[in-house]
């Protein structure tokens, strides 16, 4: 599948993923704004930083049990 702006489903997958909201603010920031300019950027990272560990503890939780068992 090769990217181009017709491709849907990897047009989706990029916008997920919170790496693109990552580098626009770290361009931003390389071009003189302010940190608080970037708070949808901020907010979607640590929102997706909090999610995934969540479901990490769980995984580990449900794993451990398993085990122990």
């Amino acid at each position: 599948m090769a990217f181009s702006p017709s491709n849907i489903i990897l047009r989706a997958i990029c916008t997920v993923i919170p790496q693109k909201h990552f580098m626009d603010m770290l361009d931003g920031i390389k071009q003189g704004k302010v940190l608080l300019d970037f708070i949808p950027q901020l907010t979607y990272i640590l929102l997706c930083v909090l999610l995934l560990g969540i479901i990490g503890v769980y995984v580990i939780n449900n794993t451990a049990k398993k085990t122990a068992s």
